[in-house]
C-alpha cells in the first residue's frame, strides 16, 4: 500500500500521494497538493538559472518556492521564497528521500527542525522541500553560519576544528551552556546517522526575540550510505581527528572537557539518543528509500551505536 509523502503513514481510500493529516501539517486549509510540474532535469536547470539570484547556493541543486493556497501547489520564485526545493541528482542516489528520512529521525530524537517533506514531480521522481526557518511572513530573521562567525570560507568549511565552533558559541550566543548541549546532541546524531557533511555552513545561529541561539537543524543527510569513497565519520575534527571515534571521545573528551557539561547530563542525553533507535528503524522501514539503502542505513546505525555503548 502507498504511504503519505509527508508523514510516511499508510494512505486511506481516496487519498493519493498525501494523507489529509499530512496535508494539514503543511497548511491547515490544504485539501490536495498538485504534482510539481517539472521533471528532474528541468528542476536542475531552474536551480542553475536562479543560483546567482538567491542566497541558498551549495553543491546540491536547489531553488526557492512558495506554496499557493489558491492553486494548492508549489511554485518556483526568484525571491521571497517560503520553502527550498531540492531535486534528484545523478551523483548521489535517492538524496531527497535520504534527507527527508534523516530529518524525520532527527525530529524523533527531540531536536527542533523546520517543516519538510517529499513532493511528487511530473516525471514521477521525488523532490525534497523544506520550509525556510529564517523567514517569518515577509520578515527575515537574522542568521549567520559559522563560516561567517569564525572567518572561514567555503573552501575551508571542513578544515576548522569543532573546538572553534565552541569558541564562537561562547562569543556570540546569549546562553552558551544551553547551546553547548544542543551542539553535543547534534554531533552524536551526525555520528549515529552517518552525516559526514556537518560542516561550518551547515551550522548557524539565529536571533529571535533578541536571543542568539543555534538555528534549527537543516541539511542533515546520511552521506555515509551514498558515498562509497567515504573515509571520515565527521566533517569537523574533534580532538584532532575525524574518524575512529569512541564513546570517550564524545563524552569525556568533547562534552565534558571542551563543553564543560556535567557527566550525568552527558550520559543521560547520550542514552536518550540511543533509546531512539527502535523507533528510528520503524521509520526507516516506512520511508521511501530503496530496500538496499534501508538495509545500509540500519546496519550503519547498529555499528555506530555499538561504539557508543
Amino acid at each position: 500500500m502507498s504511504r503519505c509523502l509527508f508523514t510516511y503513514e499508510l494512505l486511506k481510500s481516496g487519498e493519493k500521494n498525501y494523507s489529509k493529516e499530512g496535508l494539514k501539517t503543511l497548511l491547515r486549509t490544504l485539501n490536495r497538493l498538485e504534482i510539481f510540474p517539472y521533471d528532474q532535469e528541468q528542476q536542475i536547470e531552474i536551480a542553475r538559472q536562479m543560483a546567482k539570484k538567491i542566497s541558498i547556493q551549495g553543491v546540491q541543486p536547489k531553488f526557492s518556492v512558495v506554496l499557493s493556497s489558491k492553486d494548492q501547489a508549489f511554485k518556483e520564485v526568484e525571491s521571497k521564497g517560503q520553502y527550498i526545493l531540492k531535486p534528484q541528482v545523478s551523483l548521489y542516489k535517492e538524496l531527497p528521500e535520504n534527507e527527508d528520512l534523516t530529518m524525520h529521525l532527527v525530529s524523533l530524537a527531540g531536536i527542533k527542525i523546520p517543516w519538510h517533506g517529499l513532493v511528487k514531480c511530473s516525471d514521477g521522481s521525488l523532490s525534497y522541500v523544506i520550509k525556510r526557518f529564517d523567514r517569518v511572513g515577509k520578515e527575515k530573521i537574522p542568521m549567520e553560519d559559522f563560516t561567517q562567525l569564525i572567518g572561514a570560507s567555503r573552501d575551508t568549511k571542513y578544515d576548522i576544528p569543532i573546538e572553534k565552533v565552541v569558541e564562537a558559541i561562547e562569543d556570540f550566543c546569549t546562553f552558551p551552556t544551553i547551546e553547548y548541549l544542543k551542539l553535543y546532541k547534534r554531533i552524536i546524531l551526525a555520528f549515529l546517522l552517518g552525516n559526514e557533511d556537518l560542516h561550518l555552513k551547515n551550522l548557524s545561529i539565529v536571533t529571535i526575540d533578541e536571543k542568539v541561539q543555534l538555528s534549527p537543524v537543516y541539511d542533515f543527510v546520511n552521506s555515509t550510505i551514498i558515498n562509497s569513497n567515504s573515509d571520515e565519520e565527521l566533517a569537523l575534527s574533534i580532538g584532532g581527528k575525524k574518524k575512529d571515534f569512541t564513546k570517550i571521545d564524545f563524552t569525556e573528551g568533547f562534552a565534558m572537557q571542551t563543553l564543560f557539561l556535567r557527566k550525568e547530563m552527558v550520559e543521560k542525553e547520550l542514552q536518550k539518543l540511543l533509546n531512539c533507535i527502535p523507533e528510528w528503524k520503524i521509520m526507516i522501514e516506512k520511508s521511501f528509500l530503496s530496500a538496499s539503502l534501508k538495509i545500509k542505513y540500519i546496519e550503519l546505525i547498529n555499528k555506530r551505536a555499538a561504539r557508543l555503548r
